[in-house]
């Protein structure tokens, strides 16, 4: 999925996380797994 220059993104109740990288999306979902 791509939304504007990200192209990870991750829907987090009503706010929605972009990412840049596959790194960063990942770090940020494990961390939301905790």
């Amino acid at each position: 999925m791509y939304y504007e220059n990200y192209s990870y993104v991750a829907k987090v109740g009503t706010q929605i996380m972009r990412f840049a990288t596959e790194e960063e999306y990942l770090e940020y979902i494990a961390e939301e797994q905790d």
